[in-house]
């Protein structure tokens, strides 16, 4: 039973193959399989089941996907979209932020958050760790180190060295980055001198 998309919820609902607006719902509880073929497991969801009055199509939404998706979260033991963005809202980060901090990507965050792809385990252990501030502060003092184009400023700007971002301060208010110089010309000529050495063959 493929989902329907419906990006206006209150505009009548029509059925998605005669466009006929005479349906008719019904809440029940569906089960479907998952995981790899050999190794399915049952699982169940509460979903609302549209159906046409003219072409008999059933039917479910994007309601009906999202209960599907946290029925296998739970299944996984995984957390929820909200419970991914309480992580990072309670570091008073924007995802561009949390993630230059994480490693974690920016799409993969959004998808994760709205609820559109389910996490990997790894991934889910990695957030649950994020979510306590001790490990969060040992990550990011690891990232200032190993990554070269994050430079802090003075501890006379950003506080005492290894306190949490507090008081909704971006990641910005407290971190610079490196960028190239204006005059550029002088890298672009020595780009363009660059040649692989061809080795004769034995």
């Amino acid at each position: 039973m493929k989902p329907a998309e419906f990006p206006n919820e209150s505009a009548a609902l029509t059925c998605p193959s005669c466009d006929s607006d005479r349906i008719t719902s019904e809440a029940t509880t569906q089960s479907f399989l998952y995981g790899k073929q050999g190794e399915q497991v049952e699982l169940k969801a509460k979903v609302t089941v549209y159906k046409c009055s003219d072409c008999d199509l059933q039917f479910t939404d994007s309601a009906a996907e999202e209960a599907r998706n946290n029925a296998i979260r739970e299944y996984l033991v995984l957390r929820k979209p909200h419970e991914i963005a309480d992580i990072r809202d309670k570091h008073h980060l924007s995802r561009a932020e949390f993630a230059a901090i994480s490693g974690i990507g920016t799409a993969s965050l959004a998808r994760w958050e709205s609820g559109s792809l389910i996490q990997n385990v790894a991934n889910d252990r990695y957030l649950y760790l994020l979510g306590f501030e001790e490990n969060f502060v040992r990550i990011r003092a690891l990232m200032e180190k190993t990554d070269s184009s994050f430079v802090r400023q003075s501890d006379a700007d950003v506080g005492q060295k290894g306190k949490s971002l507090q008081g909704g301060e971006s990641l910005g208010q407290r971190c610079r980055f490196r960028a190239l110089p204006p005059d550029v010309s002088r890298l672009r000529a020595r780009a363009s001198r660059f040649k692989l050495r061809r080795f004769a063959s034995k």
